[in-house]
């Protein structure tokens, strides 16, 4: 099959399984990968999120191996 035939396809798959109809207490219908996806584009406009433990440890290891910065 050419490709442009099967992304089209699948494209058609994806927005009938997008419109499908969502179950009590479910927002919205996610396909595969769709999640982390999301993440990862969060994160990149926003940082990863550390824990207070591994935040107060990092300007410890960035002066003991010689990196200089700041965390924001």
């Amino acid at each position: 099959m050419p490709v442009d035939e099967f992304r089209a396809r699948v494209d058609r798959l994806v927005d009938q399984v997008k419109s499908s109809e969502v179950v009590s207490g479910v927002e919205e219908v996610l396909i595969a990968g769709e999640p982390k996806a999301r993440r990862a584009a969060e994160r990149r406009r926003n940082g990863i999120p550390l824990s207070a433990v591994v935040r107060d440890e990092l300007p410890g290891l960035a002066r003991e191996l010689g990196v200089a910065g700041e965390l924001g």
